[in-house]
């Protein structure tokens, strides 16, 4: 097996896990980490929500990125492209999402008042960018793969 599939590999084992360990954190109530009718546990879990809901986001997009490049064949290039989009997208908004998440009133109140975004639209908005970036790496690479 390939260094690359390795990591793919990985990946989809690892993802899934991470997945559902946010999910307990985003709904604590259901995953049984707190009693049924105790409010002040829910409000412990809160601060963590935003983070879960990034992570959960993220884990199912590299479990879908990397199932799609292990049935491709010859997909190393196209990986390569994907793994070097990843590194850098996902810590710039880690970065990003971090500073944010340390400010209060999120970005409405320092950038565009106007708009009002808080850290939890922005954790959307990044996730979503991130999935319809790699979907057309991938095929862009796969396409150009294909023709030679």
């Amino acid at each position: 097996m390939k260094y690359y599939e390795r990591i793919l590999w990985g990946i989809l084992v690892i993802s899934p896990l991470t997945f559902f360990y946010e999910l307990s954190l985003l709904f604590p109530n259901n995953f049984g980490y707190c009693d049924k009718g105790d409010d002040v546990c829910g409000v412990l879990y809160a601060p963590y929500q935003e983070t879960a809901s990034l992570v959960s986001f993220i884990s199912i997009l590299l479990f879908y990125v990397s199932l799609i490049l292990l049935v491709r064949k010859k997909a190393y290039p196209a990986y390569l492209a994907w793994r070097k989009f990843a590194i850098w997208y996902l810590s710039i908004t880690a970065s990003l999402l971090f500073i944010l998440w340390i400010r209060s009133g999120g970005v409405g109140s320092g950038f565009n008042p106007g708009y009002g975004f808080d850290t939890e639209s922005l954790v959307f908005f990044f996730s979503g960018l991130f999935a319809i970036i790699s979907i057309i790496l991938i095929l862009y690479k796969s396409i150009k793969l294909r023709g030679k």
